[in-house]
């Protein structure tokens, strides 16, 4: 019986020790956050300092030391293919989807399938819009034959991907010489000087196909080959 006496006196002076540890831990801790605040504003204080005397000309000796930078990763093949591929997609403004068909008919004809590729991506409807000088861009040149101001061979369209051929007659819509948005591209076109493979009367905002485009004529800068390494994997 006194032993269990002398252990429920021990238990009750422990009680008390304890909370009083508690609270002290708590103090100090307000005491750290409290500190922390200060050296936190202090900080934003002296870093404040820094950029105006930097402003003013004045520059510390910490600001002179250089900043080590990670060396960028060199491309893998299958990146420089990727990269290759998206560069002509946007060029030309195509999705991945019709510019892949376009792909896959350049591979099914004889010849090169870069250089099909490439006559193939010129002959389009909005390029040869782009190119005739009546349009800025070829977005700018689907709009314009989405809208059904572009006809073909008499026939008036509104399909961009049309691939033309020799001898096609393209006539843009007179009713666009007096829109604001397209008026001054024809203006300019009269300036422009289109590809050899296009015969384009300014005036009369007209183009035809007198034959077919060559590769060495394209003047887009794009390494055909890596596309063809991407497909083929």
């Amino acid at each position: 019986m006194e032993e269990k006496d002398i252990k429920k006196e021990e238990s009750k002076k422990e009680e008390p020790e304890t909370e009083v540890a508690v609270q002290e831990t708590v103090s100090n801790q307000k005491g750290a956050d409290s500190k922390a605040k200060v050296g936190l504003t202090g900080g934003m204080g002296s870093a404040r300092n820094r950029a105006q005397q930097s402003s003013a000309g004045g520059r510390n000796a910490g600001d002179k030391k250089d900043i080590k930078r990670k060396p960028r990763r060199r491309l893998s093949i299958y990146g420089q293919q990727l990269l290759e591929k998206q560069g002509l997609k946007e060029v030309y403004g195509l999705r991945e989807g019709p510019f892949r068909r376009v792909y896959g008919e350049a591979n099914r004809r004889k010849g090169s399938t870069g250089d099909n590729l490439m006559e193939l991506l010129e002959r389009r409807l909005d390029n040869v819009i782009f190119r005739s000088g009546f349009a800025t861009t070829r977005g700018q040149a689907r709009q314009m034959i989405s809208h059904r101001h572009v006809k073909l061979n008499g026939h008036r369209v509104k399909t961009p991907s049309i691939i033309v051929a020799s001898d096609d007659k393209i006539e843009v819509s007179q009713k666009l010489a007096s829109s604001a948005l397209y008026k001054n591209n024809f203006v300019a076109a009269k300036k422009y000087k289109s590809p050899a493979w296009l015969k384009v009367d300014s005036a009369g905002l007209k183009a035809e196909v007198t034959r077919l485009p060559k590769r060495e004529e394209v003047d887009t800068p794009v390494n055909e080959q890596l596309i063809i390494e991407f497909y083929s994997r």
